[in-house]
């Protein structure tokens, strides 16, 4: 998957990728892929309460999953730049997101974890 989307971006498309990276090894596969472009890795945080209340309101999610994953997914990961769905609409993350990427500077992340897990 992650190697399918490089290869659009590598095609001159721009991209925004959602993913739930949770071991080492995708996140490597992810930080690989995407370390030889401008990217920025954006993670994207929730409070508890507000986690499991939208999880209860989606009718397609097993109760417990997104709490589950809200730890393993941020534990190896180094971020561009985060964002907190708590408060913050969509909107308004896919505002700071826009601004960070027009203002710089730029990502660094990718690179970084590649780097960290090859050594691992």
């Amino acid at each position: 998957m992650y190697e399918a989307v490089a290869a659009l971006v590598a095609g001159g498309s721009n991209i925004v990728f959602d993913d739930v990276s949770l071991s080492e090894p995708l996140l490597g596969r992810c930080a690989t892929a995407f370390a030889p472009f401008e990217s920025l890795f954006v993670g994207v945080h929730c409070d508890r309460a507000v986690l499991i209340e939208r999880e209860r309101i989606r009718a397609d999610r097993i109760e417990g999953t997104a709490i589950g994953m809200s730890s393993a997914v941020h534990q190896s990961a180094l971020y561009d730049l985060e964002v907190d769905t708590t408060s913050a609409s969509a909107e308004e993350c896919a505002r700071l997101i826009a601004s960070r990427l027009r203002s710089g500077p730029a990502g660094t992340a990718f690179g970084q974890l590649r780097r960290r897990i090859e050594r691992l």
